[in-house]
């Protein structure tokens, strides 16, 4: 079932379930732009991977781990 159906669906029981839908309706769609922000991040990682960027070291990935959590 596609995004669009799934809101669909849940838009026919607005009548029956008005709180129920309309929040699954609100939440669906904060997923729905944070995951079409995650592919525009990812489209600009493999831009950079085409220009050359190098790759980034494991023990940098576990500093920046540690740098977030500490936050």
């Amino acid at each position: 079932m596609s995004y669009r159906e799934i809101i669909r669906k849940f838009k026919s029981y607005r009548k029956t379930h008005p709180h129920l839908a309309n929040l699954w309706i609100a939440y669906l769609g904060l997923k729905k732009k944070h995951c079409d922000e995650l592919v525009q991040q990812a489209h600009k990682v493999f831009a950079a991977f085409e220009k050359g960027q190098a790759d980034i070291k494991k023990k940098d990935i576990v500093s920046l781990l540690l740098y977030s959590m500490m936050i």
